[in-house]
């Protein structure tokens, strides 16, 4: 249990150090077509008019942020507690099964749809 717990850790830590890395390579603002301003600064309408008030547009920048990390942090307790269960949770036999389908889904899927498409 020892290992598997530090192997959780690392990774979490891994994930929210790219996290933070991203949005460093915001801050130092390179050149890129892949920002908000960019994209606020072609476009029309309500995000044009959100970008020309500064303190609106950080506010949804901010909330953006936020809610991103916010999903990288669920999004990992989920999958390892997922990956917990399947492994270990041999006293949770109905939530075992569960979440492997759930792990298997996004694996099928593509498959089972290409095979239908090539019928």
């Amino acid at each position: 249990m020892g290992d598997f717990l530090w192997q959780v850790i690392g990774a979490g830590l891994l994930l929210l150090t790219s996290r933070m890395l991203f949005v460093l390579a915001a801050i130092i603002d390179r050149s890129g077509p892949i920002r908000l301003r960019h994209w606020a600064e072609e476009a029309e309408g309500p995000l044009r008019e959100l970008y020309a008030r500064p303190a609106r547009f950080e506010l949804f920048r901010a909330l953006l942020s936020w809610t991103a990390t916010a999903s990288l942090v669920i999004g990992v307790v989920i999958i390892f507690l997922g990956a917990y269960l399947v492994e270990k949770g041999q006293n949770f036999p109905h939530l075992r099964g569960v979440f492997h389908m759930l792990a298997i889904v996004p694996m099928a899927v593509p498959g089972l749809v290409l095979g239908l498409a090539y019928v």
